[in-house]
């Protein structure tokens, strides 16, 4: 009988055990996910199954808007009657709308919740700290899913686990100071830190994080050594296998050119190079790759110089402003190209600036 008692126990052990392995088990598949997955597409605006978020900037602070295709014009996510919302104007009772954010930067949605990346307490009894706060579809305040070491200077939300750069600068006996660059993963359920990449270059940053399946994309940029002359600015993307943990670059110009930040598109990366030269056709080359990084091929020439190849879910957007004022160029009108997917012009907007 107390064998058998044993035994039980021993099983139900496993079990819970089993069960525990499994709820932390990582998801590693390629195929997208919706509701868990980091959206690519939006960079101001968060996604929900019922509709989309934005936050909208005032002088008092930001308010977080919300919207759907049936009812495309913005409204407050605010549903206290009689409440003036961004309208408010006394200082006392900006904390009673539901919508204000104070000072908050950028929303996210993922796996079911709302997420705000915000200074202080939601309630505003504190401004101190940075978090990114959990909040339902409705606005309602859930908890401080993490405090920020510093403010961070990129953040992605993917499959259940926030990914984010910050820097830590330490005082040196010289009187300058020394930094680094630190890529984090928290595990959200759990609380848990991992560092996953840093460096110490000069001026040293990790910009521009984006998750498709099991890949982190990050670029990494600053100097070796400011006091040598010319100054060139070291730039390189990165692609991490988050089920292998194994990072490498993406890059196949470096010391030659710097690779401009890519466009992560569902099924390819699409990016350019730049070779410190506005006027080096070469600049003007679109390239597409897979995700590993080993398959890069030339699809396009683009109208103009870009410092970044932008990519909304639809469509392609470039930018000739990094070239408008250079010699030879004084007299360029600002003009942004608009192409699809396939790179056929869809549409050309010209202005004076």
């Amino acid at each position: 009988m107390k064998q058998g008692c044993v035994f039980a126990l021993l099983c139900l052990s496993i079990l819970v055990l089993l069960s525990g392995c499994q709820t932390n088990n990582q998801n590693f598949s390629e195929a997208y996910s919706f509701e868990t997955d980091h959206q690519i597409d939006h960079d101001a605006i968060a996604e929900a199954k019922d509709g989309y978020y934005f936050l909208k900037e005032t002088s008092r602070g930001s308010y977080l808007y919300c919207f759907d295709q049936q009812n495309i014009d913005p409204i407050p996510l605010c549903d206290k009657p009689n409440c003036l919302h961004d309208k408010e104007t006394n200082p006392e009772k900006l904390y009673d709308c539901n919508a204000y954010m104070a000072d908050a930067s950028q929303v996210f949605y993922n796996d079911g919740y709302l997420y705000i990346l915000a200074r202080g307490q939601a309630d505003g009894t504190s401004i101190s700290g940075v978090y990114l706060r959990k909040l339902s579809p409705q606005g309602t305040f859930i908890e401080n899913a993490y405090r920020f070491p510093t403010y961070p200077n990129s953040v992605a939300l993917h499959r259940g686990n926030l990914f984010y750069s910050s820097n830590e600068y330490i005082p040196q006996d010289s009187g300058k100071s020394a930094g680094t660059c630190s890529l984090i993963q928290v595990a959200l359920n759990e609380k848990k830190e991992k560092l996953l990449y840093s460096t110490d270059l000069e001026s040293g940053n990790i910009a521009t994080i984006t998750a498709v399946g099991k890949r982190l994309y990050f670029s990494v940029m600053g100097y070796k050594d400011k006091s040598t002359q010319p100054v060139k600015t070291i730039s390189e993307n990165f692609c991490l296998d988050l089920e292998s943990e194994v990072i490498s670059s993406i890059d196949t110009r470096t010391g030659e050119a710097v690779m401009e930040i890519p466009a992560v598109l569902p099924d390819a990366i699409y990016y350019s190079y730049w070779y410190y030269d506005y006027d080096d056709e070469r600049n003007r080359t679109v390239y597409q790759n897979n995700f590993d990084g080993t398959e890069e091929k030339a699809v396009f020439s683009s109208p103009s110089v870009c410092d970044r190849l932008c990519w909304d879910g639809s469509y392609f957007y470039f930018d000739n402003w990094p070239t408008i004022g250079m010699p030879g160029h004084e007299s360029e009108v600002r003009t942004i190209w608009v192409y699809d997917k396939d790179f056929n012009p869809f549409f050309l907007s010209t202005y004076q600036i």
